[in-house]
């Protein structure tokens, strides 16, 4: 005879077998039923029984497919041949920002942000963006391989007058994309000979 803990679904589905099997041998002793007819009542719990039990296996089934399917994709995020970090190329420049000083209007203000690749993939620049339109740039077409240096120059319009801090945000396949790199200084007007 099997065991099952006192709340268990198959505990309970015992005890309740029990307690129809007594109850028809109460009413078979009163009301003379027949053996079909107890045997009947005990086919169509037994049949319950069994499908509840089916029921449940699918269930527990089902969960242990998902919690193995789990437990493989957490192990394959941690493992370092799927880690962005080990395999991505990495972005370092020398400078982040550049303060062009007092620049006089019409002057070229140009400057070449230098960058190295630290990682251990080859780095492709694929989007420089600047916070307006006077602000042009140029960078590495190539990619950048291991340890190798790579350059975005920016060319600022030296039209405008007047201060100005504008944002280059660098976008390519290095771990620590975007890198935002900012130019700063003052256009003054040109003297004006008579």
């Amino acid at each position: 005879m099997m065991f099952f803990h006192k709340h268990s679904p198959l505990n309970k589905n015992i005890q309740n077998l029990n307690i129809i099997n007594k109850a028809v041998k109460k009413t078979q002793r009163k009301k003379m039923i027949k053996k079909s007819d107890f045997l009947c009542y005990q086919s169509i719990f037994v049949h319950k029984f069994v499908r509840f039990n089916e029921i449940n296996f699918i269930a527990m089934r089902a969960y242990l497919v998902f919690c193995i399917g789990l437990m493989a994709t957490a192990i394959m995020s941690c493992s370092p041949a799927h880690s962005g970090e080990k395999k991505a190329g990495k972005m370092i420049f020398a400078e982040t920002e550049h303060d062009f000083g007092t620049i006089a209007e019409g002057s070229v203000a140009e400057f070449a942000f230098v960058f190295r690749n630290v990682g251990n993939e080859p780095l492709v620049i694929s989007n420089v963006q600047t916070s307006c339109g006077c602000t042009v740039p140029a960078w590495s077409q190539e990619p950048v391989k291991k340890h190798e240096q790579g350059v975005v120059k920016i060319h600022y319009n030296t039209r405008i007058l007047g201060s100005f801090k504008k944002t280059i945000v660098v976008h390519s396949n290095a771990a620590n994309s975007p890198v935002t790199l900012t130019i700063k200084g003052t256009v003054v007007p040109t003297a004006k000979e008579n």
